[in-house]
């Protein structure tokens, strides 16, 4: 019944579910973002130490400042290609994953210091 927000699987998103707002801390394993949702929110996944793996839709266009930041036990995740824009620190300190982006550097903004720690970073095209 909240009239600016709705959850999905603990996951916090506005009400349209464009936007993924707070995931909390304690989730685990593998998320699979909705499809549908086309901006990570900054810090949304922040300090998400217990997951291993997350699916990002082909829907998602921006990825927010510190998304992903210190999701340590991270392992691969393949950033779509209609991914657009990274931002600052977005993978910071996910010193075991290895990120593969479905698109080349001059398609993709990323801001600075998005993928420092991380163990790979390759671009497709």
């Amino acid at each position: 019944g909240n009239t600016a927000f709705s959850s999905v699987d603990g996951m916090l998103f506005d009400k349209k579910k464009t936007k993924l707002i707070y995931v909390p801390r304690g989730k685990k394993g593998k998320v699979k973002i909705p499809f549908g949702v086309t901006s990570v929110a900054d810090c949304a996944f922040y300090d998400c130490i217990g997951l291993t793996n997350i699916e990002i839709p082909a829907s998602v266009k921006n990825i927010g400042y510190g998304a992903f930041s210190d999701c340590s036990s991270l392992k691969n995740i393949k950033i779509p290609s209609n991914v657009t824009s990274i931002g600052k620190k977005a993978f910071y300190g996910c010193e075991n994953l290895e990120i593969v982006i479905d698109n080349s550097k001059e398609n993709v903004i990323v801001e600075e210091n998005t993928f420092e720690g991380c163990k790979s970073v390759k671009y497709l095209k």
